[in-house]
Protein backbone atom coordinates (compact mmCIF):
# COMPACT_ATOMS: atom_id res chain seq x y z
CA UNK A 1 0.00 0.00 0.00
CA UNK A 2 1.07 3.58 -0.49
CA UNK A 3 2.44 5.24 2.62
CA UNK A 4 1.65 8.96 2.87
CA UNK A 5 3.47 11.02 5.47
CA UNK A 6 3.06 14.63 6.54
CA UNK A 7 6.12 16.85 6.27
CA UNK A 8 7.75 18.24 9.41
CA UNK A 9 6.45 21.69 8.45
CA UNK A 10 2.88 20.36 8.18
CA UNK A 11 3.20 18.56 11.51
CA UNK A 12 4.50 21.65 13.29
CA UNK A 13 1.68 23.76 11.82
CA UNK A 14 -0.86 21.20 13.04
CA UNK A 15 0.66 21.00 16.53
CA UNK A 16 0.75 24.79 16.77
CA UNK A 17 -2.92 24.99 15.74
CA UNK A 18 -3.96 22.35 18.29
CA UNK A 19 -1.97 23.97 21.11
CA UNK A 20 -3.47 27.42 20.41
CA UNK A 21 -6.94 25.90 20.69
CA UNK A 22 -6.33 24.30 24.06
CA UNK A 23 -5.47 20.73 23.08
CA UNK A 24 -2.89 19.21 25.43
CA UNK A 25 -3.26 15.46 24.84
CA UNK A 26 -2.81 13.67 21.51
CA UNK A 27 -4.32 10.25 20.87
CA UNK A 28 -2.76 8.70 17.80
CA UNK A 29 -4.79 6.22 15.76
CA UNK A 30 -1.72 5.63 13.55
CA UNK A 31 -0.30 2.13 13.94
CA UNK A 32 2.63 2.57 11.54
CA UNK A 33 4.28 5.72 12.88
CA UNK A 34 7.75 4.20 12.55
CA UNK A 35 7.19 3.22 8.90
CA UNK A 36 9.24 6.25 7.88
CA UNK A 37 12.30 4.17 8.73
CA UNK A 38 11.50 1.77 5.89
CA UNK A 39 9.97 4.21 3.40
CA UNK A 40 12.61 6.93 3.66
CA UNK A 41 15.61 4.88 4.71
CA UNK A 42 16.74 4.35 8.27
CA UNK A 43 18.89 7.49 8.55
CA UNK A 44 16.31 9.97 7.19
CA UNK A 45 13.30 8.14 8.60
CA UNK A 46 14.61 7.94 12.16
CA UNK A 47 15.80 11.58 11.99
CA UNK A 48 12.26 12.67 11.08
CA UNK A 49 10.74 10.55 13.86
CA UNK A 50 13.13 12.08 16.41
CA UNK A 51 12.25 15.56 15.12
CA UNK A 52 8.50 14.88 15.35
CA UNK A 53 8.76 13.62 18.93
CA UNK A 54 10.94 16.62 19.85
CA UNK A 55 8.17 18.88 18.51
CA UNK A 56 5.47 17.02 20.47
CA UNK A 57 7.41 17.27 23.73
CA UNK A 58 8.60 20.80 22.94
CA UNK A 59 5.03 22.04 22.77
CA UNK A 60 4.17 20.14 25.94
CA UNK A 61 1.78 17.51 24.53
CA UNK A 62 1.12 14.16 26.14
CA UNK A 63 0.59 11.42 23.56
CA UNK A 64 -1.05 8.00 23.60
CA UNK A 65 -0.34 5.40 20.91
CA UNK A 66 -3.83 3.96 20.97
CA UNK A 67 -3.32 1.49 18.12
CA UNK A 68 0.20 0.45 18.98
CA UNK A 69 3.59 1.01 17.39
CA UNK A 70 5.24 -1.09 14.69
CA UNK A 71 7.87 -2.58 17.00
CA UNK A 72 9.77 -4.27 14.18
CA UNK A 73 11.15 -0.86 13.16
CA UNK A 74 12.86 -0.49 16.54
CA UNK A 75 15.26 -3.26 15.55
CA UNK A 76 18.03 -2.45 13.06
CA UNK A 77 17.60 -5.25 10.54
CA UNK A 78 21.26 -5.03 9.48
CA UNK A 79 22.82 -5.36 12.93
CA UNK A 80 19.87 -7.04 14.63
CA UNK A 81 20.31 -4.68 17.58
CA UNK A 82 17.61 -2.73 19.34
CA UNK A 83 17.77 0.95 18.34
CA UNK A 84 17.74 2.49 21.83
CA UNK A 85 18.12 6.05 20.55
CA UNK A 86 14.97 5.69 18.46
CA UNK A 87 13.18 3.95 21.34
CA UNK A 88 14.10 6.82 23.67
CA UNK A 89 12.94 9.40 21.15
CA UNK A 90 9.50 7.80 20.89
CA UNK A 91 8.85 6.84 24.51
CA UNK A 92 10.59 9.47 26.64
CA UNK A 93 8.26 11.34 28.98
CA UNK A 94 8.31 13.66 31.96
CA UNK A 95 6.00 15.26 34.51
CA UNK A 96 5.61 19.04 34.27
CA UNK A 97 3.22 20.79 36.65
CA UNK A 98 1.50 17.47 37.37
CA UNK A 99 0.93 16.78 33.66
CA UNK A 100 2.59 14.17 31.48
CA UNK A 101 4.62 15.36 28.51
CA UNK A 102 5.58 12.79 25.87
CA UNK A 103 4.38 9.20 25.67
CA UNK A 104 2.23 8.33 28.68
CA UNK A 105 0.20 5.41 27.34
CA UNK A 106 0.55 2.89 24.57
CA UNK A 107 -0.88 -0.31 23.21
CA UNK A 108 1.60 -3.08 22.42
CA UNK A 109 0.81 -5.74 19.79
CA UNK A 110 1.80 -9.19 21.01
CA UNK A 111 2.68 -12.21 18.92
CA UNK A 112 0.39 -15.20 18.57
CA UNK A 113 1.87 -18.43 19.94
CA UNK A 114 1.93 -19.82 16.40
CA UNK A 115 3.27 -16.58 14.92
CA UNK A 116 1.54 -14.56 12.19
CA UNK A 117 3.42 -13.72 9.00
CA UNK A 118 0.55 -11.52 7.82
CA UNK A 119 1.25 -8.97 10.54
CA UNK A 120 4.80 -7.88 9.86
CA UNK A 121 4.82 -5.28 12.61
CA UNK A 122 4.93 -8.11 15.14
CA UNK A 123 8.27 -9.34 16.42
CA UNK A 124 9.29 -12.57 18.11
CA UNK A 125 8.29 -13.12 21.72
CA UNK A 126 11.86 -12.66 22.99
CA UNK A 127 12.40 -9.44 21.03
CA UNK A 128 8.99 -8.19 22.07
CA UNK A 129 9.83 -8.78 25.74
CA UNK A 130 13.19 -7.06 25.32
CA UNK A 131 11.56 -3.97 23.78
CA UNK A 132 8.82 -3.73 26.41
CA UNK A 133 11.38 -4.21 29.19
CA UNK A 134 13.56 -1.38 27.85
CA UNK A 135 10.57 0.97 27.46
CA UNK A 136 9.30 0.54 31.01
CA UNK A 137 12.78 0.34 32.56
CA UNK A 138 14.03 3.50 30.87
CA UNK A 139 10.83 5.57 30.83
CA UNK A 140 8.31 4.01 33.28
CA UNK A 141 5.48 4.52 30.79
CA UNK A 142 2.49 4.95 33.16
CA UNK A 143 0.13 2.73 31.16
CA UNK A 144 1.55 -0.13 29.11
CA UNK A 145 -1.21 -1.90 27.22
CA UNK A 146 -0.87 -5.35 25.68
CA UNK A 147 -3.12 -6.23 22.77
CA UNK A 148 -3.96 -9.74 21.62
CA UNK A 149 -6.31 -10.64 18.78
CA UNK A 150 -8.26 -13.84 19.38
CA UNK A 151 -8.91 -15.76 16.14
CA UNK A 152 -11.45 -18.49 15.31
CA UNK A 153 -8.68 -20.98 14.47
CA UNK A 154 -6.87 -20.57 17.81
CA UNK A 155 -6.83 -23.88 19.68
CA UNK A 156 -7.24 -24.26 23.47
CA UNK A 157 -3.55 -25.21 23.70
CA UNK A 158 -2.48 -22.09 21.78
CA UNK A 159 -4.70 -19.91 23.94
CA UNK A 160 -3.13 -21.35 27.10
CA UNK A 161 0.36 -20.66 25.73
CA UNK A 162 -0.69 -17.11 24.91
CA UNK A 163 -2.11 -16.57 28.39
CA UNK A 164 1.20 -17.64 29.91
CA UNK A 165 3.01 -15.26 27.56
CA UNK A 166 0.78 -12.37 28.70
CA UNK A 167 1.32 -13.27 32.36
CA UNK A 168 5.06 -13.23 31.78
CA UNK A 169 4.92 -9.80 30.11
CA UNK A 170 2.74 -8.42 32.90
CA UNK A 171 5.25 -9.62 35.49
CA UNK A 172 8.13 -8.16 33.47
CA UNK A 173 6.40 -4.77 33.24
CA UNK A 174 5.85 -4.74 37.00
CA UNK A 175 9.47 -5.72 37.74
CA UNK A 176 11.26 -3.60 35.13
CA UNK A 177 9.34 -0.44 36.05
CA UNK A 178 9.60 -0.96 39.79
CA UNK A 179 5.82 -0.99 39.96
CA UNK A 180 5.47 2.40 38.23
CA UNK A 181 3.97 1.07 34.98
CA UNK A 182 0.46 -0.35 34.95
CA UNK A 183 -0.13 -3.13 32.43
CA UNK A 184 -3.55 -3.46 30.81
CA UNK A 185 -4.89 -6.05 28.38
CA UNK A 186 -6.77 -5.14 25.23
CA UNK A 187 -8.32 -8.36 23.93
CA UNK A 188 -10.08 -8.37 20.58
CA UNK A 189 -11.84 -10.93 18.41
CA UNK A 190 -11.10 -11.32 14.71
CA UNK A 191 -14.47 -10.92 12.98
CA UNK A 192 -15.37 -9.76 9.46
CA UNK A 193 -16.21 -6.12 8.78
CA UNK A 194 -18.76 -4.93 6.18
CA UNK A 195 -17.08 -4.72 2.80
CA UNK A 196 -14.32 -7.19 3.62
CA UNK A 197 -13.63 -10.44 1.78
CA UNK A 198 -15.88 -12.41 4.14
CA UNK A 199 -18.87 -10.19 3.42
CA UNK A 200 -19.99 -12.82 0.89
CA UNK A 201 -20.89 -14.97 3.91
CA UNK A 202 -23.69 -12.58 4.82
CA UNK A 203 -26.07 -15.31 3.71
CA UNK A 204 -25.18 -17.00 7.03
CA UNK A 205 -25.97 -13.89 9.06
CA UNK A 206 -28.93 -13.47 11.38
CA UNK A 207 -28.74 -9.68 10.82
CA UNK A 208 -27.83 -7.42 7.93
CA UNK A 209 -24.09 -6.77 7.92
CA UNK A 210 -24.50 -3.18 6.75
CA UNK A 211 -27.57 -2.56 8.90
CA UNK A 212 -26.02 -3.80 12.17
CA UNK A 213 -22.22 -3.49 11.82
CA UNK A 214 -21.76 -2.86 15.54
CA UNK A 215 -22.88 -6.40 16.35
CA UNK A 216 -19.65 -7.86 14.96
CA UNK A 217 -17.92 -7.26 18.31
CA UNK A 218 -20.41 -9.04 20.51
CA UNK A 219 -21.86 -12.49 20.97
CA UNK A 220 -24.59 -11.86 18.38
CA UNK A 221 -22.45 -10.54 15.50
CA UNK A 222 -23.65 -10.31 11.94
CA UNK A 223 -21.92 -13.64 11.22
CA UNK A 224 -22.13 -16.54 13.63
CA UNK A 225 -19.02 -18.31 12.39
CA UNK A 226 -20.69 -21.21 10.59
CA UNK A 227 -18.56 -22.47 7.75
CA UNK A 228 -15.50 -20.52 8.89
CA UNK A 229 -13.89 -23.32 10.91
CA UNK A 230 -12.61 -23.20 14.47
CA UNK A 231 -14.48 -21.30 17.16
CA UNK A 232 -17.86 -19.79 16.44
CA UNK A 233 -18.23 -16.14 17.37
CA UNK A 234 -20.34 -16.83 20.45
CA UNK A 235 -17.54 -19.06 21.76
CA UNK A 236 -14.96 -16.40 20.88
CA UNK A 237 -16.94 -13.80 22.81
CA UNK A 238 -17.17 -15.85 26.01
CA UNK A 239 -13.55 -17.01 25.70
CA UNK A 240 -12.50 -13.39 25.41
CA UNK A 241 -14.39 -12.42 28.57
CA UNK A 242 -12.97 -15.36 30.51
CA UNK A 243 -9.41 -14.47 29.56
CA UNK A 244 -9.94 -10.78 30.31
CA UNK A 245 -11.42 -11.62 33.73
CA UNK A 246 -8.40 -13.80 34.56
CA UNK A 247 -5.60 -11.60 33.21
CA UNK A 248 -6.93 -8.07 33.78
CA UNK A 249 -9.84 -8.02 36.27
CA UNK A 250 -9.90 -4.20 36.33
CA UNK A 251 -10.40 -3.98 32.57
CA UNK A 252 -13.05 -6.69 32.76
CA UNK A 253 -14.99 -4.86 35.47
CA UNK A 254 -14.71 -1.58 33.58
CA UNK A 255 -15.95 -3.22 30.38
CA UNK A 256 -18.89 -4.91 32.11
CA UNK A 257 -19.98 -1.82 34.07
CA UNK A 258 -19.59 0.67 31.23
CA UNK A 259 -21.61 -1.49 28.89
CA UNK A 260 -24.24 -2.41 31.44
CA UNK A 261 -23.68 -6.12 30.82
CA UNK A 262 -24.72 -8.91 33.12
CA UNK A 263 -21.90 -10.92 34.64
Amino acid sequence: MRYDAMTLEQIEALLCHLWRHGVRTLISAEDAFLERVMVKGRAQGRAEIVAIMDLIRGYGFAIEWANGINFNMLVDRHSGRLDLELLDAVFANSLKLDRWVGTYRMLTPVERPSGDTRLRKLVSTLTQQQIITEIVRRHHTPSQGLTWILRPEDTPAQIEVMQECIRGLQAEIETASGGQSKSRLGLFCLMPHPGCADAKLERLAAFSMTGYPELRHYFSPVLNGQGLGGMGYAEQFWTRLRILRELDPDSYQSWVSSGGYSQ
